[in-house]
């Protein structure tokens, strides 16, 4: 099984990315093609699977949840100090929100006692809570909404935001390839070693990497691509030794010298441990091999 063909395309036949955007893409994070974009992880996760109450809100969160109805929405102060406020309130109490600067849709259709669910970054001033710049999105049926989910979140640059190439857009693009009918990509770990450690298949991997349904998911799926990592690392290692073993040859020395064992059964200061006596076996049967030794010694502080 290979990857599917699609996947060597280019970034910019995504809908939101387009050729100007493509370029600075490569040119910020080397991703060119479809591909490329899979692998380009989440920086961090957004826990958004849970609505909290505002009563349930403590200054140790970062962002929350909520819904809540609009009350006192208002305009504050003027020119470079003017601001939107509003207040959020459901059945265990309020928090406020603000926007520096609104802009002018957010003037337009923000509207008191209408339901709303808010996300955002939690600030503490003076005992109440608010929340600066929050997401925010009308409730048609407050009752029966659910949470949304674990949100990834993707490194960018300056460059990119003032190209418009901004998080919905990369995780639309990410989303149309994991769900179209035949994406794959090839495993490439043995079906006996992912069994052996209960790791994900490849493809479930790396969907779970940008859509996962909880953070167990998410610890799985880059479990499984940290091992893939170091597996082939090691794989290379051992070729490489192997290699280097067929090919260069080391100057075999075939018998051990007078001044060597007087020294050592006759002047050495101090008795060697079981494992310095076994490393110098080791050592000796390397250098009366004829093959190239490439050997680390390791010894803790104060052994000699």
């Amino acid at each position: 099984m290979s990857d599917h063909p699609s996947l060597k395309n280019s970034v910019a036949l995504l809908s939101g990315f387009g050729k100007h955007r493509a370029e600075l893409l490569s040119r910020e994070f080397g991703i060119e093609s479809l591909y490329d974009l899979l692998f380009h992880f989440p920086i961090r996760y957004v826990d958004k699977s849970r609505f909290y109450s505002i009563s349930e809100i403590q200054s140790d969160h970062s962002y929350v949840l909520v819904k809540g109805v609009m009350f006192d929405l208002r305009t504050v102060g003027e020119g470079r100090t003017k601001r939107l406020v509003g207040e959020l309130k459901d059945a265990t109490g309020s928090l406020e929100l603000v926007w520096f600067k609104p802009p002018q849709f957010l003037l337009k259709t923000l509207q008191n006692g209408q339901v709303y669910q808010v996300f955002g970054k939690i600030t503490r001033f003076n005992n109440s809570f608010s929340i600066a710049h929050p997401e925010i999105s009308k409730l048609a049926n407050p009752i029966d909404v659910k949470g949304l989910g674990i949100e990834p979140i993707y490194s960018s640059t300056d460059k990119l935001q003032k190209a418009g190439l901004n998080q919905r857009i990369v995780k639309e693009g990410i989303k149309k390839i994991v769900t179209a009918i035949d994406f794959s990509l090839a495993e490439n770990l043995p079906k006996s070693l992912i069994e052996k450690l209960q790791l994900p298949q490849k493809t479930e991997a790396i969907k779970n990497v940008h859509f996962p349904q909880n953070l167990k998911q998410v610890d799985l799926a880059l479990n499984r691509f940290k091992f893939e990592e170091l597996f082939f690392l090691q794989l290379r290692l051992l070729y490489k030794n192997l290699v280097g073993q067929k090919k260069i040859k080391g100057r075999l020395f075939d018998h051990v010298g007078d001044l060597f064992l007087e020294f050592y059964e006759h002047h050495l200061p101090f008795n060697l441990t079981n494992a310095q006596k076994r490393v110098i076996k080791e050592i000796r049967k390397d250098l009366g091999s004829g093959i190239q030794m490439n050997r680390l010694l390791q010894g803790d502080v104060g052994s000699g």
